[in-house]
């Protein structure tokens, strides 16, 4: 199991700086600057463990967001990740399968802790690499650091955050600049439907009109008698422009709609 252990702070009567709400909102804002990166099914589990609180990462996150989201968090709590390493998106390939934590290394800066750019890798094996997201991790000797790593014992209850409430989809985003919803939607679908209808019907008797009036001056490459609505389409004599301009007026505003809702998605 992947997993984000958030070590809870406390002030000075004692109070819990964050809560489940709190780690909620942390989570949604930090989706949010990456909306295109993770799958819309993608969730994170938040369950409470005594006085601490653990994030349950989807399987199919990797190392580099992970290391992400826990530089994230420090600012506000102390963070550790752990992961089972299974990409190359930031160590080596020898070294998947292998468990590893993965947590910030504040600096100092006279006697003052500086926020943290970078986070280090501690391997199961203790061998610790520092990664600061610009270039390759770099190992790192005599850090200090071990790997540990309790067992857990979640409960059943748990809040959840995912990807998909999250974020919308590019076509949720047009709809909703739009004013769309699905009723207007099938109003101009209607729409365009009632007026091909009435064009085609115009066409029809234009074309028997047009049919009958050959048949009786003798012309012969005229058809006699047009009796179907496909011999009506595919006459010569039958496709009269006056008549595919009467199906403007009514499909243009839904053709037009239609047009512009595919390319403000492009945009997007």
């Amino acid at each position: 199991m992947d997993y984000i252990y958030v070590r809870q702070r406390t002030t000075d009567n004692g109070q819990q700086i964050l809560s489940i709400n709190d780690v909620k909102e942390l989570l949604k804002d930090w989706i949010k600057l990456y909306p295109n990166s993770f799958a819309p099914d993608v969730e994170f589990r938040i369950y409470q463990h005594e006085d601490d609180i653990i994030i349950r990462l989807h399987e199919d996150m990797s190392s580099l967001a992970v290391a992400l989201l826990v530089l994230y968090f420090e600012n506000s709590q102390q963070t550790i990740a752990y992961i089972t390493i299974d990409d190359t998106e930031v160590l080596l390939k020898q070294n998947e399968g292998k468990r590893a934590m993965i947590l910030c290394q504040r600096t100092t800066d006279n006697g003052q802790q500086s926020s943290s750019t970078s986070v280090r890798f501690v391997l199961e094996d203790n061998y610790c690499l520092d990664y600061n997201f610009e270039t390759k991790a770099k190992p790192v000797k005599d850090s200090g650091l071990t790997f540990k790593e309790e067992d857990l014992d979640l409960s059943e209850n748990y809040e959840s955050v995912r990807v998909g409430d999250v974020v919308k989809s590019k076509v949720d985003n047009v709809l909703e600049e739009e004013g769309l919803n699905l009723r207007k939607l099938l109003i101009y679908l209607l729409c365009g439907i009632i007026g091909l209808g009435i064009g085609f019907l115009i066409v029809y008797f234009s074309c028997a009109k047009v049919g009958q009036e050959a048949t009786a001056q003798g012309r012969s490459k005229f058809t006699p008698k047009i009796s179907t609505l496909s011999g009506s389409i595919y006459s010569s004599s039958c496709l009269s422009y006056k008549s595919l301009l009467l199906l403007l007026p009514l499909t243009l505003p839904c053709c037009l709609h239609i047009k512009s809702f595919k390319k403000q998605s492009i945009h997007i």
